[in-house]
């Protein structure tokens, strides 16, 4: 089945995200600590040292640090919104996103296992 790609604003993140980030990575103090991480009792600090401002918009970069809406957009409701790296948040998503999967594909195929499709037995 062939995914399509939705848009920054078909996804929510056209708007106030960018302007909450911009604040969020000006704000960041040196060494706080991600927030995916911190959930699980890990401490993963940040640094300072990967956001750059821009010198062509003034914006400020920082392409391993993402806004992260937690608990998820997926489950609606207020969103709390934190700086994580973009690896731990991508990680918490693909989490999140397989649980949702194997829960759907269990509940509709009757909790049978799926087989393998290998053949070179």
């Amino acid at each position: 089945m062939a995914r399509t790609r939705r848009s920054t604003r078909e996804r929510g993140l056209a708007g106030q995200h960018p302007a909450d980030r911009q604040v969020a990575l000006r704000d960041m103090p040196e060494g706080a600590p991600c927030f995916r991480c911190e959930l699980r009792g890990v401490y993963h600090p940040m640094t300072r040292a990967v956001i750059s401002k821009s010198q062509a918009t003034g914006r400020w970069v920082a392409p391993l640090l993402e806004l992260d809406d937690y608990p998820g957009r997926v489950f609606g409701g207020p969103q709390v919104k934190r700086l994580s790296w973009k690896r731990c948040n991508r990680q918490a998503g693909a989490r999140l996103g397989n649980a949702i999967r194997a829960a759907r594909a269990s509940a509709g195929a009757g909790a049978q296992p799926r087989l393998s499709r290998y053949d070179r037995w």
